[in-house]
């Protein structure tokens, strides 16, 4: 019932007690710049289920957090690698997925053209031959 006051905008509903409408608009701000819920609800001094259920009411701000994170897991993980490779540029690929592990396959997953672009070539395999 108060999800879907919520999503019409309907204040009459609610007691004195409840978030007033300049509070929501407060969360919902704070939502859409980014901050993590927990850090909101402490902030507005509320539940982080009553967080959750304003950030679910307001049309497309679960999948603009979604998009966030999701783009600051892809900056983080590119950092790590690219500082990975300035501090030991004579690293292979296969030494850069052993110590670089959690960023190499995040990447290898959902960027795979950006992990290509950023790791050294490939180097045909070495072998002697053996009389």
């Amino acid at each position: 019932m108060k999800s879907m006051a919520f999503a019409e905008d309907i204040f009459e509903l609610f007691d004195k007690t409840e978030l007033s409408y300049i509070r929501r608009q407060e969360i919902i701000s704070l939502a859409f710049r980014g901050f993590h819920r927990y850090e909101i609800a402490r902030h507005v001094s509320v539940s982080s289920f009553y967080l959750e259920m304003i950030i679910s009411s307001v049309k497309g701000l679960v999948k603009w957090r979604r998009r966030c994170k999701h783009e600051s897991k892809r900056r983080r993980y590119k950092c790590i690698l690219l500082r990975y490779l300035r501090l030991y540029p004579e690293r292979i690929r296969k030494d850069i997925k052993r110590d670089c592990n959690a960023a190499f396959y995040w990447l290898y997953k959902h960027e795979h053209e950006r992990l290509e672009s950023i790791l050294p070539n490939l180097c045909p395999p070495s072998f002697e031959l053996v009389d």
